[in-house]
């Protein structure tokens, strides 16, 4: 009779939890694609028009270019092919790629439940599910072409993979994470600087003198590197070079360093004119001026140590700013808007979230590989051009953390409450 009661209730939370997420995509979902709707008629902008542009050749053409018969590999592969997917399927349409990443922005809001319930607990995941649901820079940017949104996605997969490892070592957690994190990776080359954080990850949790520690690491580690070989191994074929990532690299290391005042004062233009290294730069082709830009910028790093501390410091304080620098690609929002947006979403959470950090430093172990991934995509964009736009990927985590002092303050005020009727 009481096995029968256990399972009646367990079935019952069973079915209420799929109601739940059922619930919560169906209102991400409706949010993301109204939001798509409402912008339907804007065209790609910024970074958004190459990624169209090399969509349209692979669509076309069957060719990773910016100019048929010209191979590059200045961006991942992943996001174009996405497109060059969707527009396969659709046609050439903005609207049909705003609504499938809706969906998949959508997805990501389930990732972050059970991010939040492996961490804590159903409450904590519920919550932060919620917010990730009404977060305005999550729905902001499943409208544009950008890889913020399937790279968030497949990150969060990843992390989840990872997590479930630790309370339940299993090759299968371990090969879905090494999958994710290679899919990220193919999405945005940040993701590299979470590897050696992910390893340190596996050798504080499960300790640096047993077997299956390693075993653990190289079944993550195999599995990532299945799914970037192709991608080498077509850059090694096509340029001779071992390409890992993009040859975007050495002009993101440049804008990080050398440039960085010019571009933060909105000089480029005159930078471009007169820069010896950036009129070099012109006369190289895309290889070329990847590997001496990259060199140059590591030499300026060399001479300029005090210089680019303090430049670390303010990219510091430039990722972590409570709203965003506005420019062009803000066309349909004031100013005003997207500042008080930024205020009352991004302003109230990180309070919350840093009060999460310190509460989760009790059961560290789950958190780990969270830790890592906040810390590595910081320090990373300490020494590459920043945007707040790079801190989307880990705010789902930051969201987990500000769900779990939440949940915190509403236990406490419970017992506050319970303990007040009681003295009553």
């Amino acid at each position: 009779m009481e096995k029968d009661f256990k399972k009646n209730m367990a079935s019952k939370l069973l079915i209420n939890e799929h109601l739940f997420l059922l619930v919560l995509f169906l209102l991400a979902s409706f949010l993301r694609i109204s939001y798509a709707f409402y912008l339907k008629g804007n065209i790609p902008v910024g970074s958004d028009v190459r990624y169209d542009l090399l969509a349209l050749n692979i669509w076309k053409y069957g060719e990773y270019a910016f100019q048929p018969g010209i191979p590059t590999a200045y961006l991942t592969p992943l996001y174009p092919l996405f497109l060059s997917g969707v527009y396969f399927l659709f046609g050439h349409s903005y609207l049909a790629v705003r609504i499938i990443q809706s969906l998949i922005g959508s997805l990501t809001c389930l990732v972050i439940y059970f991010i939040g319930k492996k961490t804590v607990g159903k409450r904590v995941g519920a919550i932060a599910a919620t917010i990730s649901i009404f977060y305005p820079f999550f729905v902001y940017y499943t409208t544009y072409l950008r890889v913020e949104t399937l790279f968030t996605f497949f990150l969060a997969v990843a992390v989840y993979g990872l997590i479930t490892n630790i309370q339940k070592p299993d090759w299968k957690n371990l090969a879905l994470s090494g999958i994710f994190t290679g899919l990220a990776a193919l999405c945005k080359p940040t993701t590299f600087a979470f590897i050696p954080f992910s390893v340190l990850g596996f050798l504080v949790i499960f300790g640096i003198r047993k077997v299956a520690t390693y075993r653990n690491i190289g079944i993550f580690l195999f599995f990532f590197v299945i799914i970037l070989s192709p991608w080498v191994i077509r850059n090694r074929i096509v340029f001779q070079r071992i390409i890992p990532s993009e040859t975007r690299l050495g002009p993101a290391l440049l804008d990080g360093t050398l440039l960085f005042n010019a571009l933060e004062q909105h000089r480029a233009k005159q930078e471009k004119q007169t820069n010896p290294v950036l009129l070099k730069g012109k006369e190289l082709n895309e290889i070329e001026r990847n590997e001496y830009y990259t060199k140059e910028a590591l030499n300026f790093i060399r001479r300029n140590p005090k210089y680019m501390m303090k430049l670390a410091v303010r990219k510091f304080l430039n990722f972590w700013r409570l709203y965003p620098h506005t420019g062009s690609i803000y066309t349909v929002h004031s100013q005003t808007l997207i500042v008080l947006i930024s205020f009352l979403s991004y302003g109230l959470l990180l309070p919350f979230s840093i009060v999460g950090v310190l509460l989760s430093l009790g059961n560290w172990k789950q958190f780990t590989f969270l830790y890592g991934l906040i810390v590595s995509f910081t320090v990373i964009h300490m020494v590459f051009w920043v945007q707040i736009r790079y801190r989307l990927p880990i705010m789902p985590y930051m969201i987990v953390f500000a769900a779990f002092s939440s949940n915190f303050i509403i236990e406490k005020a419970k017992l506050w409450r319970l303990a007040k009727r009681v003295k009553v």
